[in-house]
């Protein structure tokens, strides 16, 4: 059986990522936006390969982020199952939200 502070601290690492997968999300985005602006002004080539590179940088990430947030998801799922004794902690309630609104 897994202790509820097992449960919160998974709970707590699926919620960090998925935040950190926005984030690098909103940042590509706001990158897209600098690098159309920076081609419309006819900046530099060299301001533009950065730009390019910072881009592309950012979206290598991204799959890497889904891919962990993926192993924590399914490792909180097996933690959740095996904690039905927990079911009225808040620790557990709280895991089985944010597996709610993960998937």
């Amino acid at each position: 059986m897994a202790e509820p502070r097992q449960l919160k601290i998974r709970t707590a690492v699926v919620k960090r990522l998925v935040k950190e997968k926005q984030s690098y999300e909103k940042e590509a985005l706001q990158q897209e936006a600098k690098l159309q602006k920076l081609k419309d002004d006819g900046a530099d080539k060299y301001v533009v390969k950065n730009a390019i590179e910072c881009l592309e940088e950012t979206r290598i990430v991204l799959p890497d982020c889904q891919r962990r947030i993926t192993t924590a998801v399914e490792e909180l799922k097996a933690l959740v199952a095996a904690s039905e004794a927990l079911k009225d902690t808040d620790e557990y309630k709280a895991a089985v939200e944010q597996l709610e609104n993960v998937l």
